[in-house]
């Protein structure tokens, strides 16, 4: 009987997972509530249309859980954390040049 031994994973690799996890979130769900008014004056709209973004994004997430499945066998979990990640930057990057300012 042969037996193998599961590799043990360092300790950093599980707390940078759980951070890595948690910045993808930060940006569609916390900065949106923390940082409210500012959103909503610097993107000229009011409190229902904003209900109405978080509504769709529900939507579109609820979707995507149909294709995440397939995904998450069939591409290696580094490449899809990574992507999350890289989108997330790029979305963050986005959202930091608004407001546009003209001097």
């Amino acid at each position: 009987m042969l037996e193998t031994k599961a590799k043990k994973q360092p300790f950093y690799i599980i707390l940078i997972l759980i951070l890595c996890g948690e910045a993808v979130f930060i940006l569609p769900f916390v900065l949106a509530r923390i940082f409210r008014p500012t959103l909503l004056e610097s993107l000229n709209i009011n409190n229902e249309q904003l209900g109405y973004c978080f509504s769709t994004y529900g939507v579109v997430a609820l979707l995507s859980y149909l294709f995440g499945g397939p995904l998450a066998d069939k591409y290696h979990p580094r490449y899809l954390m990574s992507s999350a990640l890289i989108l997330t930057g790029l979305g963050g990057f986005y959202l930091a040049t608004y407001p546009v300012h003209s001097v």
